[in-house]
This record gives C-alpha cells, structure tokens and sequence, in this order.
C-alpha cells in the first residue's frame, strides 16, 4: 500500500461508496424491472450487497497504515483533552517551554561558538598556523586583536611550505568612513588576495578580491562588503557596486558584495568592509606594517592539499620553524630577544568551526550556565511530573471504564505516551522561541561600547535535534 493512498485515505472511502451506491441503484433498477415494487427491489438489492459499513471499513483499513493511524487517532484524542482542560495545558506547556528554553539557548551559544562549521568550501581541511614561543613572549608593535604574525614572516611561510594548497592572511582594523564632521566608525579587515580563494567563497554581487588585487603598492585598491553591512549603508542597492567608499580619507571602490551567511572566519566578530593587505600602507601610513619583522597583525590559515593531514602539516611546519625564523630574524632585537624568537615553532590547530578568543574566554561560564539551566529543566520536570500524576488521578474513571470497554493495558499505556509526547512537541516549540530571545539577550549583554560580539545564532539541524532530545527526555 502507497503513501499516497494512506494520505488520501478519505477521497478513496468517498469513492468507494459512489461506486457502492451505484451498484445498489442498478441492482435495485433490475428487481423493478422483474416487476417488484421499489422499495421491496431496493430492499433485495441491499440484502443482496450485504453490510455496505463493513465493506467499506475493510477497504479503508487496506489503505491505511496500522501504527501510524492509531499514532494519528491517539494525538487528535490528546489534542481534544488538552482543549477540554486548556489551564493544565497552558501551565504545562509554559513550565516545559522554559526549561526547554534556557538550555537550547545556552546551547545554542555553545553550537555557535565551538561546533558549527564556518559557511565555507570543505571547511574541515582549513587549519590555523600559529606560533608555539614556548612561554618566551614576542617583542614588537600589535597591531590587531590576532596579531600572530607579521607580513614578512607570512610571505616566507607561504613561499617556503608545501602542505597547503592555498593561505589566507587576515588582521582586524577600525576604519572611519567619515570624511567631515562625526566620526563614522565600522569594522575593517585586510585581507591578502587568497583570501576569498582559500576559503572557497565567492561574492553573491560583484566579485571577490584576488591575487590580482593584492600586489605591492597598489594605487586604487578595491574593497567588498558584507552583506550586512550592504544593506546597511546602501539600503541593499545593487548599484553600490563600483561606487567609492571612503576609508580614513581614502578612496575604495566597491567591487563585490559577499554572501550573507559568510561573517568571515572569526566567531565573535564580523567585518564591515575587507580591503587588500597592498592598501595598509596607504592608511597607515609610517605606521604600517607591511616589510616590517616586529610589526605583528595578521592570523594565518591554509587549506590542506588532498590527502596532507592535519598531524602531516604540524610536523612539516615544525620542521620549517629554524630556516623560517632564522630569514627573518628582526635585526634591531637585542641578543636575548633574538635567541627567543629563533626558538620559536609553528604549530597548527584546526579552523574548521572557526578562530576565536571567545571559547578560551567564555568556555567556563558557558558550561557554568548549560549546567545551571540543567537543574533548572529538572525543577520544570518535577513539576510537570506533578501535574500529569494530579491529572491521572482524576481520570481514574476514564481509564476504567477504557479497560472495563476491552482497552488493553497497552493501548491506554501508548495513549498516554502520545498525550506527553503532544505535550513535549508544544513544549519545545514554545522552548525554540524562549530560546531564538534568551541567547540574543545573552549575546547583547556581553557588547560594550568598544566591543561588539558577532555570533551567528541561525537555529541549525543540531538546535533542533538537542531541544527535541530535551523536551523528549523531559
């Protein structure tokens, strides 16, 4: 039997009795025509057919599917229940949508911050370079909030390794997009020109900055936005593209947008604006630190070759450490300085969900809070196990009388089981909603003023699936 038929199940019955009312009507035609009266030819014809009801419940149970219409019939029941009591209903929903609630909203900061892959191509092949300085410190100007490297270091690594087909190098910077009067601030990131490329991400207006894009002096850089900031500052117009923009009273031209699930590649903090690493000398001025090895402000990461691990690429990176750090050895360290730096040694970490400062800050006071609200869904279980133990008890005579009908023990037992799981369902949608508010409240409370915290809280397939768990087990 079809699914097609199960889900018709009522056009098919309707059928069937046409076609048995047709039958009779004929039937009934033939006995007239042998000279009966019509009523006596119609009463031959029906006992002639037999029990029409009956036949057409056997053809209706053939285009059904056993367990799930008794499944459907034992929540349409528990659905009339809970109109006929809507006070349980409401106490009972509400109790479960908050327990539910608080724990799919820390978890789903969790997810966030820790789990959730970035929006990129095969982002389980991106990995982080970064520096082991054995508890030595660097010594030099900082000029990001991930400032692991200086340019001339990356431009080495990235001419001297052979375990990334591809690297990226990206540093933070606030940009005023002023060019009188108030200042204008938003969130600037240089990017080299296979930025866009290692990641796999291309522009949904425009185009993407590449290598082409990044090359030594570059007069007339462009720059791409993202697409929250598009829509914005240019109220989602598509002729943005290829107007100027000014940053800190320079001129960029827009030439792409990116898409709007892309935030970049560090969780907690998203970008306004990517510009060419060529264009830092022309903001910074004196100040830049492009070709100079104490000036540290970019974060590195590389995409894997095929078949290269992530253990393969650590080792070979670690082996590179000496010659590496040796060609750019900053020669205005003092001795100590210099012997600290030449001791240092790449390592790699995983950037599949991301880079981010956030989970060795908030790791403690997330799984602090997830264990909180735990105790909290055990209180809104107690709860709720005493409201459903005060119900039963005053349906005692229903479900005698359901037993005294023939009711298998079975059949009650499953009925209730529907009722708790309707229960839970409503539950966790009320949850889903307590929870989409709770985790932006949480996130809007860690903001300050100089600091603004980016995550991307869009409910994913593992949201869904804890809260479900959740209000399941509860």
């Amino acid at each position: 039997m079809s699914w097609t038929r199960f889900l018709r199940r009522h056009h098919w019955d309707d059928e069937r009795a046409r076609e048995i009312d047709a039958h009779v009507a004929h039937e009934t035609d033939d006995n007239v025509a042998r000279g009966m009266s019509a009523s006596a030819a119609r009463a031959a014809a029906l006992r002639k057919f037999g029990n029409r009801t009956l036949v057409r419940e056997e053809i209706y149970e053939m285009n059904s599917l056993g367990i799930f219409d008794a499944i459907w019939q034992d929540l349409k029941y528990g659905v009339r229940l809970l109109r006929r009591n809507p006070t349980f209903a409401v106490v009972a929903i509400l109790t479960l949508a908050l327990g539910t609630g608080a724990n799919t909203a820390i978890f789903e900061l969790v997810n966030a911050v820790r789990l959730r892959a970035l929006p990129v191509s095969e982002p389980e092949r991106l990995v982080e370079v970064r520096i082991d300085t054995h508890d030595k410190g660097r010594t030099g100007r900082f000029m990001s909030l991930r400032p692991f490297f200086t340019e001339p270091l990356f431009r080495r690594l990235s001419e001297t390794q052979q375990v990334f087909s591809s690297m990226l190098a990206y540093g933070s910077i606030g940009l005023d997009l002023a060019t009188v009067g108030e200042s204008q601030p938003v969130q600037g990131i240089w990017v080299n020109g296979s930025f866009f490329q290692t990641l796999g991400v291309s522009a949904r207006m425009g185009r993407v900055l590449t290598p082409d894009d990044d090359r030594p002096g570059c007069g007339a850089p462009g720059a791409v936005l993202s697409d929250a900031f598009w829509r914005r500052h240019y109220g989602a117009d598509p002729s943005a593209i290829g107007r100027t923009l000014t940053l800190n009273g320079h001129p960029f031209q827009v030439i792409g947008v990116t898409p709007s699930s892309f935030f970049g590649v560090e969780v907690g903090r998203g970008f306004d604006v990517a510009v060419p690493l060529c264009a830092e000398p022309i903001v910074r001025g004196e100040q830049s630190g492009i070709g100079k090895t104490d000036v540290w402000f970019l974060d590195v990461i590389g995409r894997l070759k095929p078949g290269i691990t992530p253990e393969q690429a650590g080792a070979q990176l670690a082996a590179l450490s000496r010659p590496i750090f040796s060609e750019t050895l900053p020669g205005q360290f003092v001795p100590q300085d210099q012997a600290d730096y030449l001791a240092f040694t790449l390592q790699t970490r995983d950037a599949g969900t991301g880079v981010s400062s956030l989970r060795a800050d908030y790791a403690t006071p997330l799984w602090a809070l997830l264990g909180a609200t735990a105790v909290v869904l055990l209180i809104a279980c107690a709860n709720l196990a005493n409201l459903l133990l005060a119900r039963a008890t005053a349906r005692e005579r229903e479900i005698a009388v359901r037993l005294a009908m023939g009711a298998s023990r079975a059949r009650v037992i499953r009925q209730m089981i529907a009722e708790s799981l309707l229960i839970a369902a409503l539950g966790a949608a009320g949850g889903l909603f307590v929870a989409s508010w709770f985790s932006r409240l949480l996130v809007a409370f860690l903001n300050t003023q100089s600091t603004q915290v980016f995550v991307d809280l869009a409910m994913d397939a593992r949201v869904f699936a804890f809260t479900a768990a959740v209000a399941g087990g509860a």
